[in-house]
């Protein structure tokens, strides 16, 4: 049976008594996983306070219509130019579950129910944050300005799909709007990591004589400036996203108040806590761990992504 962290010889009553080191566990577990925290930038918890987010979107990144650089002449008067912006509001959501710990668990000092039940927690906090993240990228009748590209053949067939091509070109919908976006993250389900790996387009184009390549690695970057590519569940078998992550969106969570009961281990790094409490059941029999997150996303720059189809 594995330990649980800090001390092999903690119990499941002690452990209940002390949520910050549950919480630790369930950030340890979901650090890494979630794609909204590696495609987002991350905000700070003030961006949320009262439960909404409230932000900004420019029309463009350049200045109002007519108003350029101009050459001025010693002595000169500058010309003066100025911006639009609209003015949007994202609600905070709240997202958790909870799940109980028997007194059984408790009397038979079951850590192996205890490291089952947070699993299960982390797994489902990943796989909601996520498919939340995925649908607003996605959402071109909340954001019209999202760009779409269909792919002429499935990546299946790894002998003549053109994943290069796919890719240059749903980074060149991105180009020509000459907004300075730079596209540099790809999102796939994870059936297309075989063949990404395998596309014979693609290989042919990457270094052979590397340390650090795809058969190394199993991560077929970098090419065409992509700096990651991610793999998920959420996101549909045949589509992809591509995006700017310096720019697209936001993610900022919400804190508890402290009268709520709940605390959270800090990652540091910018890393995003699981919130946790633990409380008795009503009937006095079983414990419970409740455990989310409440985080507010945006998308700042919806031109910057790309959702593609047909691969």
């Amino acid at each position: 049976m594995p330990t649980y962290p800090i001390s092999p010889t903690i119990t499941v009553n002690a452990l209940l008594k002390q949520p910050r080191l549950i919480s630790r566990a369930l950030t340890n577990l979901t650090a890494k996983r979630f794609i909204a925290d590696k495609v987002f930038q991350h905000g700070s918890p003030d961006e949320v306070a009262g439960g909404s987010m409230v932000y900004q979107r420019s029309e463009s990144i350049y200045l109002d219509a007519g108003q350029d650089v101009e050459e001025i002449a010693a002595r000169g008067d500058w010309p003066r130019a100025g911006w639009s912006d609209q003015i949007f509001t994202e609600l905070v959501k709240q997202f958790g579950l909870e799940i109980p710990i028997s007194n059984l668990a408790l009397r038979r000092n079951q850590m192996s129910q205890m490291i089952l039940g947070q699993r299960r927690l982390a797994n489902n906090l990943v796989r909601f944050v996520d498919s939340q993240a995925i649908s607003l990228l996605k959402d071109t009748t909340k954001n019209p300005t999202i760009q779409t590209y269909a792919a002429p053949t499935a990546w299946a067939t790894t002998a003549t799909a053109k994943i290069a091509a796919d890719v240059a070109a749903a980074q060149e919908l991105v180009d020509v709007l000459d907004e300075g976006y730079d596209v540099d993250t790809l999102i796939l389900h994870v059936s297309q990591r075989p063949n990404v790996l395998d596309n014979a387009d693609l290989s042919n184009r990457l270094p052979r004589e590397t340390t650090n390549g795809m058969v190394q690695t199993g991560v077929a970057v970098p090419f065409l400036g992509l700096d990651q590519i991610l793999f998920t569940n959420q996101i549909g078998a045949h589509e992809f996203i591509a995006l700017d992550q310096d720019v697209t969106g936001t993610i900022a969570d919400e804190q508890p108040d402290s009268e709520e009961g709940f605390v959270a281990y800090d990652p540091g790094d910018g890393q995003a806590p699981i919130w946790v409490k633990v409380y008795e059941e009503g009937r006095g029999k079983d414990k419970i761990i409740a455990a989310g997150r409440w985080p507010g996303m945006i998308l700042n720059e919806p031109r910057a992504v790309v959702w593609g189809t047909g691969i």
